[in-house]
Order: C-alpha cells, then sequence, then structure tokens
C-alpha cells in the first residue's frame, strides 16, 4: 500500500516545489497455508450454533498483513462479539468473537492547516455475517446481492474500468466464492460462511481540512497518487482503495475459510 500527504504549494516562482507523496506499497498476498475450522453442521435456521463459529481475527495474522504492506507498523488486533438474533429475521445468538478490528499504521507524519498531527493509517473491519448449511449462506448471499445491486441502481463497473452510476461491483476472482460490493464493504460468500470485509482512515483526519494526496504501488500496477478526502465518501480514491487494497484482506480470509 502506499500513503503520502503534502502540505499546500505556494504559487511563488520562488517556492520550492511540492515533494512528492510518500509511497506505501501493496504487495501480493501470500496467504499462510492454513485452514480455519468452519462449522460442518447446523440448526434448524440454517446457521451452525453460533458457539462453533469461529473467531474472526483467525483469518488473518500478523505476518501476512506485515508481507502485504511492508511499511506498516503498529498492528493491533481487537475481536468483537456479535449480536445476531435478529439476523435476516432468524434468531441466532450472540457469536463470540464473530468481528475483527485490525488497525495499521505506517510511518511519517501529517501535519493538518491548523497544525494537529496525525499518523497514517488505515482500519480494517473483517465480521462474519453467516455460518452455516452452505444453500442457506448462498441464499442468504443471493437476496443480499439482489438487493444491494437495486439499491445501487443497477450500476456495474464496466470493461473499461470505468464507474457506471451508483457503486456497484461484483467479482469472482478474489477466492473460491463470490463478493460484491456496493459502498465499499465488500460481503463475500463461501461455501458454509458469509463475511464481510471494509476499511476506514485510520489517525488521519478527514474533511475538507485534510490537505492529502496519498500515493499507492500496488503490485502489478502504475503507481497511482489519490486524493483522500474521506474513505466514508463513494469518490474514485475511495473506490481505488476498495479494489485495490481491501480486497488484499478479502483474499486473506478466502484462502482460508474453504470448508473442509
Amino acid at each position: 500500500m502506499v500513503f503520502a500527504l503534502t502540505g499546500c504549494s505556494s504559487h511563488s516562482s520562488h517556492a520550492p516545489k511540492a515533494a512528492l507523496p510518500t509511497a506505501i506499497t501493496v504487495q501480493a498476498v501470500q496467504p499462510e497455508k492454513r485452514h480455519v475450522a468452519i462449522p460442518a453442521t447446523s440448526g434448524e435456521s440454517g446457521y451452525a450454533d453460533v458457539t462453533q463459529w469461529p473467531d474472526a481475527c483467525a483469518f488473518v495474522s500478523k505476518a501476512e498483513l506485515t508481507a502485504v504492506f511492508p511499511q506498516a507498523a503498529d498492528i493491533s488486533f481487537e475481536a468483537h462479539d456479535v449480536d445476531l438474533k435478529t439476523t435476516r429475521g432468524r434468531e441466532i445468538g450472540v457469536a463470540k468473537k464473530a468481528d475483527c478490528t485490525i488497525d495499521l499504521l505506517f510511518p511519517g507524519r501529517f501535519t493538518d492547516k491548523a497544525g494537529a498531527t496525525y499518523r497514517y493509517g488505515f482500519t480494517f473491519d473483517i465480521g462474519l455475517d453467516g455460518v452455516g448449511d452452505p444453500q442457506w449462506m448462498k441464499h442468504d448471499y443471493d437476496e443480499d446481492r439482489r438487493a444491494m445491486k437495486e439499491a445501487a441502481g443497477e450500476s456495474s463497473l464496466g470493461p473499461d474500468g470505468k464507474w457506471a452510476k451508483g457503486y456497484w461491483s461484483a467479482r469472482r476472482d478474489l477466492g473460491p466464492g463470490e463478493c460484491f460490493t456496493d459502498d465499499g464493504t465488500w460481503e463475500c460468500h463461501e461455501k458454509r460462511m458469509i463475511f464481510k470485509v471494509g476499511v476506514r482512515l485510520s489517525g488521519m483526519p478527514t474533511g475538507e481540512h485534510m490537505n492529502s494526496r496519498l500515493r499507492f504501488d500496488v503490485a502489478g500496477q502504475a503507481p497511482q497518487v489519490v486524493d483522500m478526502v474521506d474513505l466514508d465518501l463513494a469518490n474514485e480514491s475511495h473506490r481505488f482503495v476498495v479494489q485495490n487494497v481491501v480486497t488484499r484482506l478479502v483474499q486473506l480470509v478466502s484462502a482460508k475459510s474453504t470448508s473442509r
């Protein structure tokens, strides 16, 4: 991955040229050769007993994140319980550690116009949305996909790489199953599991006062500098991060979620 911010440039002919953004590299995924146990049985609801659901943080390791983001430092994991008693109209229960928050900070600091200093970073969220019978998981994923696609106005990412109206993209190249996104969070289905992966800015300010440009050196692509105003906005910068950075986490989860 790549991050960088530059200060305001002066229009004076004697002023030094603004420095290029510092690059943060995003390498290809190198998943560990292991699998996370997925329950092989499910109840009448179609979902497995929540006491048997895997720990969401088990799908990604610090070593894997360091390999993908070699400049990342202060990597931390925090698991959270998720109350799923009303999931899709069915009473499921509280799934222990079904959500994982991962914080990555990077070297370097950015000082905004007000003089406040921030570090560069991302927060990734991995959440297990369903574990159970393959037919139920596919049914529920398909229902989510249909609803979200309709809400996005049947928009899509065209063959020329240009975004049509709305914010919708579905991909089958991120793992053994399929994933879609309509708002920046990927929802994916793999046999007995539905999971989601999203991203937020961490450590950096957001809004117009954040005069920042981030450069991404993504493996297999030409370096790209994007303006990061707010990752909660569906702008081109956000979409670049969703398609080229968040997908790395999706691949790491998918690589270990194959039901055995």
